[in-house]
């Protein structure tokens, strides 16, 4: 059987994420410790969080410990072009571990079968990049002790946690340090160094999100007369901040093209109270709001909402509170900024509304001013955040 080496070559001047690389070494040694069972890491974030270049780094560092080989594909779970099926992806494979073409059966089951014999009794890690759904994946897991799969995806993929005992690997942004850290091996420590306020406050307006760091890096490594102070004044503008941060020469790796993807997946009615979302201009905002906003019932709000958790394109910071991270925000405000005026001016008079009306007292009050064995008034206990 042929020896693969798919996967692509670490991304340079990759920072941070020490917690997400320990974990994986630590289903690694799991893996070889028990021999029993194959060890299956779901990556999961939001557009632009660096997903692919995490499970891609640890491939690398692990790479001697795979004797037999390493396979990766781009799924296309989320991207310009059309989802790759598992038919097309096993095929691949089957290429790659030297199955002749004429030799490849049709049909995925069949295609299944062949593959996972191949892989038994082997090691192999198995990249899974870019997955849309549980689906997509099950047929492309090996079946035998001493092989791994690693899969990214900007959803959840909650089945394949339950049905194939994935661990969920959740990235988040990076902190400020590691940002900073970020914009200094990509456009040199130097320069960073030199102008240290200003290079806080860029990593703050790429909101510490993995790729806008590095297309903002980008744009000040090509114009050497171009300061970190330069750009942060380009930046400070949230109606052209979006148009900053994107690359000229590659379309998928601009912010707005990356969410776009992510956007067009979602549900009609998700994506619809996506669109909503942006019309409101909290830091944060709760279900009961965003029912308001919408005029959704809470009840099936609550569902959207998670629809749009799961597919990391808005964030649950506490029972029934969500939000946005920065460039997020930006992106629904210019979704929501194509929907007609009047749709527009309605969601924000429901919201407003809803603001300005209290809710009633947590026990309302008798004739007599009575709330159970209390005969004198009571001051209603407002929420404070709504």
């Amino acid at each position: 059987m042929a020896v693969p080496r798919q996967v692509p070559p670490t991304i340079h001047g990759f920072v941070g994420r020490t917690k997400q690389l320990d974990t994986l070494m630590r289903l690694f040694d799991d893996l070889v410790d028990r021999g029993s069972a194959v060890v299956i890491s779901a990556v999961i974030g939001t557009a632009g969080m660096g997903r692919t270049a995490l499970a891609v780094h640890w491939a690398q560092q692990v790479h001697d410990r795979f004797p037999d080989g390493q396979l990766y594909v781009n799924l296309r779970g989320h991207d310009s072009s059309s989802a790759l099926s598992p038919e097309q992806a096993l095929d691949g494979f089957l290429r790659a571990l030297g199955v002749p073409g004429e030799k490849i059966p049709a049909g995925a089951q069949a295609q299944a079968e062949l593959y996972r014999s191949l892989l038994d009794g082997r090691r192999v890690l198995v990249v899974l990049d870019n997955a849309n759904t549980a689906e997509q994946v099950y047929p492309l897991l090996p079946g035998s002790a001493g092989c791994m799969a690693v899969v990214t995806s900007r959803s959840r993929l909650s089945d394949l946690v339950a049905g194939a005992g994935a661990h969920p690997l959740s990235l988040d942004l990076l902190t400020p340090a590691e940002a900073i850290a970020l914009l200094g091996q990509s456009i040199g420590a130097t320069r960073v160094d030199a102008e240290p306020g200003a290079a806080a406050e860029l990593a703050r307006l790429c909101a510490h999100l993995p790729l806008a760091l590095r297309i903002a890096a980008e744009s000040v490594r090509i114009r050497p007369d171009v300061t970190l102070a330069d750009l942060v004044e380009e930046l400070t503008d949230e109606h052209t901040r979006l148009d900053a941060l994107a690359s000229d020469d590659d379309q998928t790796t601009a912010l707005r093209a990356a969410f776009l993807w992510s956007y067009r997946a979602l549900p009609s009615e998700a994506a619809r109270l996506f669109r909503m979302l942006g019309v409101h201009a909290g830091p944060d905002i709760s279900a009961p709001a965003a029912a308001a906003l919408t005029g959704t019932a809470l009840t099936e709000v609550r569902q959207l909402l998670d629809v749009l958790a799961d597919a990391h394109m808005l964030e649950q910071t506490a029972p029934d509170r969500y939000r946005f991270h920065d460039q997020l925000r930006l992106y629904a405000a210019e979704r929501a900024a194509e929907a007609p005026e009047a749709e527009r001016n309605a969601a924000a008079q429901r919201v407003l509304t809803w603001f300005c009306t209290p809710p009633p007292p947590l026990c309302a009050p008798s004739p007599r001013w009575a709330c159970g064995s209390h005969s004198t008034p009571r001051s209603p206990k407002w929420p404070v955040r709504r």
